[in-house]
């Protein structure tokens, strides 16, 4: 839908819930009331929102030249109207429609003669006080977050309001860091948001997210202190904290300065620290004598590790990433949960080690004392493995009641923090999701092991599927936890295609992509000879679907367009060896050479075709793309990436070794839903981080329709 269908859509709403059945200028406070009821109920995002109800609530007081009359306009017309104020109180309104004279001479952007304060600073105290000021946002916040915005919170903004008129009649660099450090104030990057830090959670923003209050008093703010931006934002800083410490760990691990004695090759005792031995080499008798005091078992030496990275096409992994966490016996060997007949003791297990919970609720007790978490969310960590502890000691394990019951563990978790602390909660939880499915499926019998490798590609956990009445492995699969909203659609975690062909059951096809454009080999972002080689470009073209959106001859025309771009990069980026540094420093130009494609795939793929076979959208009127389609005219690299990833998908059915879990946190608790990936293109969400620092190539999440588990 082009943008002028999309705004005569949202008048036609506007209008059919209005009372009246229409709106004139100047829009009244129902007028208003009813459009962001629309707007909020087409879930257009909270900045367009504020913005448009702000820009419409705007009102100049104008004087008609021919008839001389005083009125209010949402925008003054010069040739027709004397602008008498701008940005006009309804007070100011309200004294021209009596005829008053008042506002006859006054202009916003003329200070009164005896006022010392300047006009901006001014029309910024009039915002703070007009009808979207900071009591209307008071008030939206207090019915939005009643568990975290309360009568407390609401005082303190009123302070914070008294203060910030002060700071505009006298301001001063102190006077700006004594409000920033009283308030715990901080901005995001773009300067559009002003966090209140003595609010935890999303009430933090009560300013507004994006409007013109929150940017202008940020303004304010940075006329007198330049570096407010830079001194960053504490909660982001906070979520990242915990998004690290939940990093799902149950290796049991002893600290870094546990001393650990080994035989070395001399035959003689030695004795190093645990860090030092973690780092040793895997046939290392350091490294071996620090893994027997961890949970960690390896394929090298564990018969039950081998026979799952034995099959393929896990046996191509490097033997770095051949290991997982588990329980052991006595001689230090993984315990077999072949149809769940250690389920206890792996459960148990991820209990007693479960490093990352420990780690996590001691960081939230840290960011307690600064005033950047909320104690409800360390609470319901405790409390959730205090559950789990009392399911070992009181259920069947396995059992499909175990099992139910850490979901529900999980589920009242979930709810409580996120009811505490949204955002903290999304931090915690992007982690957390591996341990949900792990611990829940552990606990009702399935065998599964966590991989314990922190680069293990594309999967968060492995299930092994026997034949039923034998021990016979019918299938080993690679599962991709999400957790997420309920509108993103999207199952699994979002990872790089480059790692998801890895699973392909063709090992030709494991190695066709790079996530770094102008990587030896690999220059844009495919294996060179895929873009050299017209008949392995044609081969992948059709497996990948995509095929018939080229037009006659267009194929070729786009591949010497895309070989020209590989030579160009390939000259620019020089001999091997070349460092992941050299490829950031050298981005722009990459990007450039990268974009010189896009003409190509312009001209010679039909885009109503291709979005039929891809996804994404396309407007034909405006010509405007979304989604994969915007991704795929992007450049070369991304173009011949997707191709590359769509004949992945197409020949190995969807790459069908790889399972995509996603769960929900709503009103009714915690839901859970593993599919399979589909073999097209047009099921998957594909964006890109070609030129970054941290590279990527194209990012991949499946939004179904696969077999669901």
């Amino acid at each position: 839908m082009n943008l002028k269908n999309l705004i005569n859509e949202v008048i036609e709403d506007w209008f059919y819930q209005h009372p009246h059945g229409f709106a004139v200028e100047p829009y009244n406070t129902q007028d208003l009331k009813v459009l962001r009821e629309v707007l909020e109920s087409n879930n257009y995002p909270t900045q367009v929102i504020e913005e448009t109800i702000e820009f419409l609530s705007e009102k100049d007081i104008v004087k008609n030249k021919k008839t001389g009359n005083v009125y209010s306009v949402a925008n003054h017309n010069a040739d027709t109207q004397d602008l008498v104020k701008k940005n006009a109180s309804p007070e100011d309104i309200e004294a021209a429609s009596k005829g008053s004279k008042s506002t006859s001479n006054q202009n916003d952007d003329t200070p009164e003669k005896d006022s010392p304060i300047d006009p901006e600073s001014a029309n910024l105290i009039k915002r703070m006080e007009g009808s979207y000021g900071i009591d209307s946002r008071i008030a939206k916040t207090l019915e939005k977050f009643p568990n975290t915005f309360g009568e407390t919170e609401k005082a303190k903004v009123k302070e914070l309001e008294g203060d910030f008129k002060e700071f505009l009649k006298s301001p001063t660099p102190e006077v700006a860091q004594a409000m920033i450090d009283t308030y715990n104030l901080s901005t995001n990057e773009s300067g559009s948001k002003l966090y209140l830090g003595f609010v935890v959670g999303d009430g933090r923003k009560a300013l507004g997210d994006g409007s013109k209050l929150p940017r202008e008093m940020v303004a304010a703010i940075e006329k007198h202190l330049p570096d407010f931006k830079q001194q960053g934002d504490p909660v982001k800083a906070a979520k990242q904290a915990v998004t690290t410490t939940s990093k799902p760990d149950i290796s049991g691990a002893p600290s870094d300065d546990t001393p650990i004695t080994f035989i070395n090759k001399k035959g003689q005792e030695e004795t190093i620290s645990a860090g030092k031995a973690r780092k040793r080499p895997r046939n290392h008798p350091a490294k071996a004598a620090y893994l027997k005091q961890t949970s960690i078992a390896t394929a090298d030496t564990d018969d039950v590790v081998k026979e799952i990275f034995t099959r393929d096409p896990f046996d191509y992994l490097d033997d770095s990433m051949k290991e997982v966490f588990g329980p052991k016996d006595d001689d230090g060997k993984l315990l077999s949960n072949q149809g769940g007949e250690n389920a206890k003791a792996y459960f148990d297990q991820s209990i007693e080690n479960n490093t990352a919970l420990k780690s996590t609720m001691s960081k939230l007790e840290e960011l307690e004392k600064a005033g950047t978490a909320n104690p409800a969310v360390r609470e319901s960590l405790q409390e959730h493995e205090n559950t789990l502890k009392k399911i070992s000691a009181d259920y069947k394990l396995p059992s499909k009641e175990a099992e139910e019951a850490v979901n529900n563990s999980y589920a009242k978790m979930a709810q409580k923090m996120s009811a505490a602390d949204p955002e903290m909660t999304n931090a915690i939880f992007k982690n957390v999701a591996e341990m949900a499915l792990y611990d829940s499926e552990i606990a009702g019998g399935t065998e599964a092991y966590l991989p314990s490798a922190g680069t293990f590609p594309s999967g968060d956990k492995i299930r092994v599927d026997r034949e039923q009445g034998s021990s016979k492995v019918e299938k080993i699969a690679a599962v991709s936890c999400k957790y997420g909203k309920s509108s993103s659609g999207t199952y699994g975690f979002p990872g790089e295609t480059q790692q998801y062909i890895k699973f392909h059951p063709d090992e030709k096809k494991r190695d066709l992509m790079n996530n770094r454009v102008g990587a030896p080999g690999y220059s844009l972002g495919v294996k060179d000879s895929m873009i050299s080689d017209p008949k392995e470009f044609n081969e992948i073209l059709e497996e990948s679907g995509v095929g018939p959106a080229f037009k006659e001859g267009g194929a070729e025309k786009v591949r010497s367009a895309m070989d020209a771009a590989k030579n160009k990069i390939a000259k620019l980026v020089g001999p091997e060896p070349v460092p992941k540094a050299a490829l950031v420093a050298k981005a722009k130009q990459l990007k450039a050479i990268n974009d010189e494609v896009i003409d190509a795939l312009n001209q010679n793929v039909d885009k109503k075709q291709l979005q039929e076979l891809i996804g994404g959208s396309y407007d034909e009127e405006t010509g405007k793309t979304s989604g994969n389609m915007t991704t795929f005219f992007a450049g070369g690299a991304h173009a011949a990436s997707m191709m590359a990833f769509g004949a992945a998908l197409a020949t190995s059915d969807g790459l069908d070794t790889i399972e995509h879990h996603h769960q929900v946190i709503d009103d009714d608790g915690l839901h859970m839903e593993t599919t399979t990936g589909s073999p097209s293109m047009k099921d998957w969400n594909l964006t890109h981080r070609m030129f970054d620092g941290r590279g990527g190539g194209i990012i991949a999440g499946s939004t179904g329709p696969g077999e669901k588990k």
